[in-house]
């Protein structure tokens, strides 16, 4: 019986052939599939430290794709030979390489060590359940097995593809393959054998919308098995924007990710800390530069990819970047089905008819577009044609009492005398927690259920039949 070793050393040799034979314009062409999926691959990473190589051979030329990266606030790092083993080196600007122990361009033994978060890795050979096929020394393997980065990505031709890669026990498994025709998901399998269920929280107003969301949220994430929770929290800092440590109260009790708006910048701290905190959301339509980023990929417990995109609207609120562009931005370098496996949408907007729009548009391309920022929950909880979940506005958790979370008297006060007054101060009373909850179909990723959530004293109380 021939052995794995045997195997693999025959596929080596056929697979060196076949990729020597791969033309200039294909070359071409993987460069630049591999530069647009830079950002898709960096979703849900805060600075992260990105590791490459310097392509030998017939290898695929990761070097755009590290320059995108690097544009993305990516810092980047290069593998050196030590011993048996590969120590990856931060590659200082305009520090040139030396040529290392296989002649190949390495950082200078001085250049600082990293461990890599994100590991782009050459190969010979791949499978669709990440099997990876090198060059027989064994040194990425070893790198994976002792520095374990969030995320392998290995790099190839398309042509490089076999149906299964001899496996040994020391071989580890990729998380992606990256190839000139897109992106492999080599993570898909028995940790994705159900529908996911995920709750969207609307605007949470002040320390009763506080108080609720965080005694609620552990309950329902055990009563109704949620695999993800997502909440708008720019209003949360006593009704104007966020601070570090609410976010962390949010983080703490099982919120997985939480979108702004508007109000984004209320608190200025905000504008320092978004940079640190990967699963906080602002709109995706500010202008370049701002601070933080438009969307986040979130992982469950099981595995699964939930894609967050944050919009701001235009009618009737300050004018920002076309949120249609940005959004379909966001979803092109992170598609539904192959990137993500669910993708949610925060519409944060005034006008009800550019919410409805939004949701006819990615109908069929989303598992749930909701809309936030009116205060006020609708009651069109429901599944598009296209099997996209929907609801205008879902409201906010908060003080239903006062005026929008805010306490009464002061708003009440302008409306009847017409004059200037105070500072519109949070509400105090019990807070109403009001929300969407959907499940996602496992094969697509859209909507099978969905479910007005609401629980507290002033509305009437309802949620989905899980």
């Amino acid at each position: 019986m021939t052995s794995a070793a045997e195997s693999k050393e025959a596929l080596r040799r056929a697979m060196r052939r076949q990729r020597a034979e791969v033309p200039v314009e294909q070359r071409r062409l993987a460069s630049e599939t591999l530069t647009n999926a830079s950002r898709s691959l960096l979703l849900g990473l805060s600075a992260p430290i990105v590791s490459g190589y310097v392509p030998i051979r017939a290898e695929i030329d990761p070097g755009a794709l590290m320059a995108s990266m690097e544009r993305y606030g990516a810092r980047l790092a290069l593998p050196r030979v030590e011993g048996d083993r590969l120590a990856f080196r931060l590659q200082l600007p305009g520090t040139p390489l030396v040529p290392g122990a296989y002649g190949i361009g390495e950082p200078a033994a001085g250049s600082p060590v990293v461990v890599p978060d994100l590991m782009l890795v050459p190969l010979l050979a791949f499978d669709r359940r990440g099997g990876r096929l090198g060059y027989g020394a064994g040194y990425y393997d070893r790198a994976i097995t002792t520095m374990q980065p969030r995320l392998t990505v290995g790099l190839a031709f398309a042509c490089q593809e076999v149906a299964a890669v001899p496996m040994e026990t020391h071989d580890r498994r990729l998380d992606l393959i990256l190839t000139e025709q897109g992106l492999i998901d080599c993570r898909r399998g028995a940790a994705h054998s159900r529908s996911m269920r995920i709750l969207f929280l609307g605007d949470i107003c002040g320390r009763p919308g506080r108080t609720i969301v965080t005694q609620q949220v552990p309950l329902l994430r055990q009563r109704w098995k949620l695999d993800a929770v997502i909440a708008n929290g720019e209003n949360a800092a006593a009704g104007f924007g966020i601070t570090e440590a609410i976010l962390h109260e949010f983080l703490e009790c099982g919120i997985d990710a939480v979108t702004l708006g508007n109000h984004s910048w209320d608190q200025r701290e905000a504008l320092v800390f978004i940079d640190r905190q990967p699963r906080l959301v602002r709109p995706a339509n500010y202008p370049a530069g701002t601070p933080g980023r438009g969307a986040t990929l979130i992982e469950t417990a099981s595995g699964a990819r939930v894609l967050v995109v944050n919009l701001l609207g235009r009618l009737f609120m300050e004018a920002f970047d076309d949120s249609v562009r940005a959004v379909e931005r966001e979803l092109e370098a992170c598609p539904l089905g192959q990137v993500a496996d669910a993708i949610v949408v925060d519409m944060h907007c005034e006008a009800t008819s550019e919410k409805q729009v939004m949701g006819h548009m990615l109908d069929g391309r989303v598992s749930l577009v909701v809309g936030t920022h009116t205060h006020t929950p609708s009651a069109d909880a429901r599944i598009l044609s296209g099997g996209t979940a929907f609801q205008t506005d879902t409201g906010m958790c908060g003080d239903y009492a006062g005026v929008i979370g805010f306490d009464r008297r002061e708003p009440v006060r302008r409306y009847i005398e017409r004059t200037p007054g105070g500072r519109w101060e949070s509400a105090s009373g019990p807070g109403t927690l009001c929300g969407i909850a959907i499940e996602t179909d496992d094969r697509t990723g859209l909507a099978v259920s969905a479910a007005r959530v609401c629980i507290g004293p002033e509305l009437e109380n309802c949620g989905p039949a899980w």
